[in-house]
């Protein structure tokens, strides 16, 4: 049963967050230990980024301009999930060892 265009589409659960906070764990992780400084920076500054555009979208005016869809509850979904993200990519790529409880909530949230 496909939807017809009067339905309204609710936000489905996204994986790229999970996605982009797993990758940068990994990429953490192949640079030395005693130069990991610039790629925590790098990697910080692309989350924060990220998880402003839903922000953006949510304060623009006249988003129904470009979409029918209610963007406002997908932006909100996001932006709550992107925050989330950021907390983790924070957690992964600050801590040199990650503790086992960390792990186990990221993968809960994934």
């Amino acid at each position: 049963h496909f939807p017809s265009a009067q339905t309204s589409v609710k936000p489905e659960p996204a994986m790229w967050p999970y996605f982009l906070a797993h990758a940068s764990y990994h990429t953490v992780r192949l640079f030395p230990s005693y130069d990991r400084v610039g790629i925590r920076v790098l990697l910080l500054a692309i989350a924060a980024l990220i998880a402003l555009v839903p922000i953006y979208v949510i304060h623009l005016r006249h988003s129904s301009d470009y979409c029918e869809q209610d963007l406002v509850m997908t932006a909100v979904y996001l932006s709550v999930a992107l925050m989330v993200m950021f907390g983790f990519v924070a957690c992964m790529a600050i801590m040199n060892t990650v503790p086992l409880y960390v792990k186990q909530l990221f993968h809960i949230y994934g």
